[in-house]
């Protein structure tokens, strides 16, 4: 059984000295979630100004369908600026 190497030991390696990938990350996780618990905590006042209306599943297909949508625009913009350099 051979062991795993988890270390390069190539020098051209590129590396996030300044953790840019995990601040990045953090900052796209921290974006997705806040207007999430905007919508939740306002589940509440919304439910009291409309009784009748379900509002958690507006509030689920407003959020997802938004951020699909962006999701989109940033898949499709990473590829026009391949193409205009």
């Amino acid at each position: 059984m051979e062991a795993v190497k988890l270390v390069s030991s190539d020098p051209t390696e590129t590396r996030d000295a300044y953790r840019v990938a995990y601040i990045i990350h953090f900052l796209l996780g921290a974006g997705n979630l806040l207007p999430w618990n905007a919508f939740i905590t306002a589940v509440d006042y919304f439910a009291y100004l409309y009784p009748t209306k379900h509002i958690e599943k507006v509030f689920s297909v407003a959020y997802m369908v938004s951020s699909v949508l962006v999701l989109l625009v940033m898949i499709s913009w990473g590829g026009w600026s391949k193409t205009t350099l």
